[in-house]
Parts: structure tokens; C-alpha cells; sequence
């Protein structure tokens, strides 16, 4: 059963992807209905595809690129449009599980009462067993299972009973195409041979084709030579084209969507676009001179109903239509063939390549102040509009605190699911950031912040979190959002996040003077780009609060096991490498840990003899050797927490002296040191815990940094 229910859930994935290309084929029927039918006969390929494979390459040119059209989710190169979780869920559930649910709403003496008859049953079938031979026992317990395996009961899930409806239809349409068949087949039993693959029979009203592998033509008696000639011209064009195995390939199809009423009409306008085709090759090689004879001809063996799907009749498809068709032919010239054929080949790609996954996540764009810049005190607020596209589950928001360039707090504000609901983060609304600073203390300042989302139903309007700072020598404040302009519009992928606002902190200098720079969302969203902190200490903050926004295919519960460490360390965690000898490791690990900020180096691989450990040669003249100095032993405890063998990190660089001439100084971080200013017992082990490096990360940052900033809610 549950292969059966696997198989009809792929039909129904497949019937939605043809259903669309259907009605799509159905449009520029009717838009190039003067376009010589065999372009569109050849379009209906593209419908027959989707009918038959669940699979097919991506291009950026494909129709399901566009969101309308977009399915749900993508498994490998299939599209996924229906995904009946719950139905499976609720056929799946053990029935341990449905009697505990039953039994929750009973009072308690009745549940006391049911438990106890369930003893009572489970001893006496226990005593029952115990008075029985033991091969008796061992073959009631394999009829048991066998039962069990079978599923000889009624099944419980309205999916498994639409699968068993759908194999009944498919059934009872193959047999009644047999029963037509079979009744053809006596009809032309005293078929008499005209020539080759041509017979006369009178009991047929109208010619048609049969057969598959060696089709053959009948003819009914009584036929002109004149119309015997197009007659032939017409059929022996469709046993050329194979248009009989079109037929049949049709007919099977329509067995296995027999439930899809845009299949069956996909089959009507085939079928006429078919024989049109033909038509229109009978007039190529009689001439324009011969329309109304054939079109009489036509008229004169028109069935009323088709014999069989799987048959070829000649007067059998609309008829009408393809008698204006023919009174209307006209030949094209050879550069309108040339042209009508790249376009139809466009076409074709357009309907049968998948989209290229999901596009944008996430889209976002405008831009609502309130407040004033040059009176910060004031409450400060921006809106960011957004909408989510229906493959998105779960959104998570979190927030960072980076104090000279090191994470110094992490906190995950929380995780929704998408959708409608009281607790559910609605899939279009308005993001609210406001800041508000007080800054009466002239000794302290401090900070709040806080993230609302306004989209829910009835206007209502409900905080996700708030972020308060504070700390001393209030040197400036900036801030930036994730949008400057109400008309820009920004996309954001799938498993990706973005900085929704940033607040800057101000870099305090000995002399007594302070900085502040705005750096973009944008640019902060890349985590090398040098924003957080660089060699030139005048171009970077002393600190950055910095609200990110993830969107995800995942469920909620999923999304939150992935953002409950920083995404930062666990980037540090994939670098871990167990020997310095892998020189591509061993940069990966240095560029996990953000050593390119220090400027450009060379490295140098110690591993001939213990101690192992790596020199970074850094050839960049520091500004504020006493800070750089403080960054790269953090940077150090974390690359002996990474690489798994390494007792001792060095480092050189160029160091003016008093009297102005250039030395090279020299630092080095060793294991016992690193575990002895970050209080941890063994350094090696927080590479297998992600929690563990994070705490080792802003302990080793805390223990050099500024004590300036404090974050209670972080």
C-alpha cells in the first residue's frame, strides 16, 4: 500500500505541473491559431513530458521561473506541488498513540477502568498462551504478524482511499480500450487486402490506422479514385510521423490520468492539431487547387464519435475546424518555416525545463523614519515592508553584539513558522526597528532597541524582541537599515540572512576624541568584508549591535537548532582540521577565525619536529600594535582550538622603534597560556561542541577587550 500511495502522490505532482503547461498550450492555441498546426501538434510534447517524467534539468529561461507557477518545493530535479504530510501522518500514527489521544478527554476513573480491563485481558491471554504447546504459540505469533504486514484492514487515510479509486479507474479505462478493441477487431476480420498495408473492409463507416509496430490502413468499400489518393496521402503521413504510437502512448496516458479533466482536453486539441497537420501536408503535395474536394471528402467520412483512443480515424477530430483550416492554407514561405520552427524549439524549453529553485525567500524594500538624526535622544524607528513566498516555513531573528571586530554576545530572539495564526509570523507585513537612547548620565549612556512586526490580523501589531546596551564615554551613535529607499526592492535566498539594521557604535581614542562610521547593512551582511574591524583602526567602529533576519524551507524547530549557536562559529567548527601539515586547511581554519583582517601575511608550517604549530609573517606595519596584538592572541586561542595537534601559534610583523627604525616583533600564543587566561581545561575539546568554542571565543575577546559595553539582555 505504501508504494502505491508513493506512486499516486507523483502523479498528482506530475498532473499539476502538465495541468499548467496544458492551459499554457490551450493560450497560444488560441493566440496562433493561423500558425501551421505541426509547430503546434509539436508543442503538445511538452505537456506529454510533464505527464510521464517527474524529472527534468533547470534553466533560467523555464516557465515555472515564475512565481505563480513556482511549486511548493524541489526534491532533486522533480517539482513538488502536493505534499499530503498530515494525511500520511495520521495514517502513520501507531495505534498506541490514537488510543492515549482517545483517552484524554475520559475522566480519570474511566481511564483507570480501561487500564485495568487492558490487564486483565493482556493475563488472561498471557494464561491462555501458557496452557498451549509452543509450536502452537510460535505460529499464532506469525499469523499475528503476518496481518500486521499485510494491512488486511480498511485503510485508515483518505489518501490511501483516493489511491485505491485512482488504480480502479486506470484499470476499468484499459479495459474498456480492450473491449473497443477486440470489437474493431471482428469488425475487420474479413478485411480484404487492397495492397501492401492497405485493406477494404465494409463495415467500417470512415478509413482509419491500426496497429502499433505494423500498423495497418482500412478503407471502407465504395471509395473514388480521387478520394482513395488523399485518403492515403493523409494516413500514410501519419504512419510516417508515427502519429499511431502518438495515439497509443495518448490512450495510456489517459488511462493513468483518467481523473484530470485538462488531460482530456489536452487529448481533444492533440488530436485535432494532429490531424490538421496532416491536412495541411495532403495540401502541400496536391496543390491549393484541391481544397474543396478534399474538404467534401473530409465532410463525407466524418464519424460521429472516435472508435477508440487508441485509434486513428480519419474523419474523427473536430471536423468543422479542420475544414477552415484547410479552406484557409496558404503556403509559407521558407524563412516564416525557419522562424515559426526556432520559436516553437523556444517554446519547448520554456515548457519542459524546471525553474532554477526557489528565488527569493525574502523580499523586502521601503523605508519609514520617524524621529530626528540631529537629536538622537528622540525615539528613532524605521519600516521595512516585506513578503515571503509560499516555499518559506520558518523565519529566525537574532542578534549580535561585535565589539572591536571579536563576537562578544549572541542572542536568538526567537523562531516562527510562516503562515497564518495567533503565533505564526504572517508571510507579508511591516518590520517596525525603533532605538532609543538615553544619555542623561553624562558618564553612562544607554541603549534600547527593539524589532516589532506589523501584518497581523486586524492591524495588530506584536514585539519579537528587544536588545538594551549600555556602557561609558558616550563617544557617537549611528545606524542603518536594511533599505535606503521605498522604491528599492532587495531579494534574499533561501537558508540565507540579512542585517535588518546595524547600530554603530562609536571607537574612542586615547586623545580623547571618538568616531562613528555608518557601514551599510549590506556590506556588514558579508562577515569578510572588513567592516567589523580592520588594520586601520579609523575606519571601523568600536562596536556593532546588529539585527539578522534567516528565512528557511526548514520547519521551525529545525531553523532554531541551527541559529542556537552564532553562524559565525559554526563556520569556525566546519574549518576544525586534525594536522597543521594540510596547508588548504590550515587556511581555512585562518579564514574561519577572520585573520585576514590583520592584514596580509605569509604562513609558515611548523611540523618536522613538537612543538607543531604555524608562523603567520604578517608584513603590514600595524597602526595600534597594543589592540592588534590583543586581536591575534584571540585569534590564536581559537586557530589551537581548531587544529587539533597544534601546541603554539607565532605571529612577526613590522614594528616601528623609538629612534624610527622598522623591527620585526615577534608573539606567540601556546596551549598552556590559552587555557590559562580563558579558564578551560581542554581547548581541544570545544571544536566538537559549537556551544563550547562560542563560549571560548568571547572569553578569550573579554579577556583583552574594552570593558565598555555591557548587554544585559544578551
Amino acid at each position: 500500500m505504501e508504494l502505491l500511495r508513493e506512486i499516486f502522490i507523483t502523479i498528482l505532482n506530475m498532473s499539476v505541473a502538465a495541468g499548467i503547461v496544458i492551459l499554457v498550450i490551450l493560450l497560444l492555441r488560441l493566440l496562433f491559431r493561423k500558425t501551421p498546426r505541426k509547430y503546434l501538434y509539436a508543442l503538445w510534447l511538452a505537456a506529454a513530458f510533464r505527464l510521464v517524467c517527474p524529472w527534468s534539468v533547470e534553466s533560467g529561461i523555464s516557465l515555472f521561473n515564475m512565481e505563480v507557477f513556482e511549486p511548493v518545493q524541489t526534491e532533486g530535479n522533480a517539482q513538488v506541488w502536493l505534499v499530503p504530510e498530515q494525511m500520511l501522518e495520521q495514517q502513520d500514527q501507531p495505534e498506541e498513540e490514537q488510543a492515549q489521544a482517545a483517552q484524554e478527554g475520559q475522566p480519570e476513573e474511566t481511564q483507570a477502568q480501561a487500564a485495568q480491563e487492558d490487564q486483565t485481558g493482556e493475563a488472561q491471554v498471557q494464561a491462555a498462551q501458557e496452557g498451549q504447546p509452543e509450536e502452537e504459540q510460535t505460529q499464532a505469533a506469525r499469523q499475528d504478524q503476518a496481518e500486521a504486514a499485510s494491512g488486511t484492514g480498511f485503510p485508515a487515510s483518505p489518501l490511501d482511499i483516493l489511491a485505491l479509486v485512482w488504480i480502479a479507474g486506470t484499470v476499468a479505462f484499459l479495459g474498456y480500450e480492450m473491449v473497443c478493441w477486440l470489437r474493431i477487431r471482428r469488425l475487420t476480420f474479413q478485411a480484404v487486402r487492397f495492397e501492401d498495408d492497405v485493406y477494404e473492409c465494409d463495415a467500417i463507416p470512415s478509413p482509419f490506422v491500426m496497429g502499433i509496430f505494423r500498423p495497418v490502413l482500412y478503407l471502407p468499400f465504395g471509395l473514388s479514385d480521387e478520394e482513395r489518393t488523399m485518403i492515403l496521402l493523409h494516413e500514410r503521413c501519419h504512419i510516417r510521423r508515427k502519429d499511431h504510437i502518438v495515439k497509443f502512448v495518448s490512450m495510456l496516458l489517459l488511462a493513468v490520468y483518467w481523473f484530470h479533466p485538462l488531460v482530456w482536453a489536452a487529448f481533444r486539441f492533440m488530436s485535432a492539431d494532429m490531424e490538421m497537420s496532416c491536412d495541411d501536408c495532403v495540401m502541400e503535395r496536391m496543390g491549393t487547387g484541391s481544397k474543396e474536394e478534399y474538404s467534401r471528402c473530409l465532410l463525407g467520412l466524418a464519424v460521429n464519435r472516435q472508435p477508440s483512443a487508441g485509434i486513428l480515424a480519419f474523419g474523427e477530430s473536430a471536423v468543422k475546424a479542420r475544414v477552415k483550416n484547410i479552406l484557409r492554407f496558404r503556403k509559407r514561405s521558407g524563412f516564416v518555416r525557419r522562424t515559426t520552427a526556432v520559436c516553437g524549439i523556444v517554446l519547448l524549453a520554456v515548457l519542459v525545463t524546471n525553474g532554477t529553485g526557489p528565488g527569493s525567500g525574502l523580499s523586502y524594500g521601503g523605508y519609514v523614519r520617524s524621529g530626528s538624526l540631529e537629536n538622537p535622544t528622540e525615539q528613532l524607528s524605521a519600516g521595512i515592508d516585506y513578503r515571503m513566498d509560499r516555499r518559506s516555513e520558518s523565519a529566525a531573528f537574532y542578534c549580535e553584539l561585535w565589539v572591536d571586530g571579536e563576537l562578544a554576545g549572541y542572542r536568538l530572539i526567537d523562531v516562527f513558522e510562516i503562515g497564518d495564526g495567533e503565533n505564526r509570523l504572517p508571510a507579508e507585513g511591516t518590520f517596525v526597528l525603533e532605538r532609543t537612547l538615553d544619555l542623561e548620565d553624562t558618564a553612562r549612556w544607554a541603549m534600547d532597541t527593539r524589532l516589532s512586526v506589523a501584518g497581523f490580523p486586524a492591524g495588530v501589531s506584536r514585539t519579537i524582541g528587544s536588545v538594551s546596551l549600555s556602557g561609558s564615554e558616550p563617544g557617537g551613535f549611528m545606524e542603518d537599515f536594511c533599505v535606503e529607499e521605498r522604491a528599492e526592492k532587495r531579494a534574499l535566498s533561501h537558508e540565507d540572512d540579512i542585517v535588518l539594521a546595524a547600530f554603530h557604535l562609536a571607537r574612542d581614542y586615547p586623545d580623547g576624541t571618538a568616531s562613528v562610521y555608518g557601514v551599510s547593512a549590506e556590506e556588514l551582511s558579508d562577515r569578510n568584508s572588513g567592516a567589523y574591524w580592520q588594520n586601520d583602526l579609523q575606519r571601523t567602529n568600536g562596536g556593532e549591535l546588529i539585527w539578522r533576519m534567516a528565512v528557511s524551507e526548514r520547519t521551525a524547530e529545525e531553523l532554531e537548532a541551527a541559529y542556537a549557536v552564532p553562524p559565525a562559529v559554526k563556520i569556525m567548527q566546519e574549518a576544525a582540521t586534525p594536522y597543521i601539515g594540510d596547508n588548504a586547511a590550515d587556511m581555512d581554519a585562518l579564514n574561519a577565525v577572520y585573520v585576514q583582517e590583520l592584514g596580509a601575511f605569509e604562513l609558515i608550517l611548523q611540523t618536522e619536529s613538537e612543538p607543531y604549530g604555524l608562523t603567520l609573517a604578517f608584513q603590514e606595519e600595524c597602526a595600534d600594535p597594543d589592540a592588534w596584538n590583543q586581536k591575534m592572541q584571540t585569534k590564536a586561542v581559537l586557530l589551537l582550538a581548531l587544529i587539533d595537534n597544534a601546541e603554539q601559534i607565532r605571529w612577526t610583523y613590522p614594528k616601528e622603534t623609538e629612534n624610527g627604525e622598522i623591527q620585526t616583533a615577534i608573539g606567540m600564543m601556546d596551549l598552556e597560556t590559552a587555557q590559562e587566561i580563558t579558564g578551560t581545561e581542554d581547548i581541544k575539546s570545544c571544536a566538537d561542541d559549537a556551544q563550547m568554542l562560542a563560549d571560548l571565543w568571547m572569553c578569550a575577546a573579554g579577556t583583552k577587550l574594552f570593558d565598555r559595553y555591557t548587554a544585559g539582555a544578551l
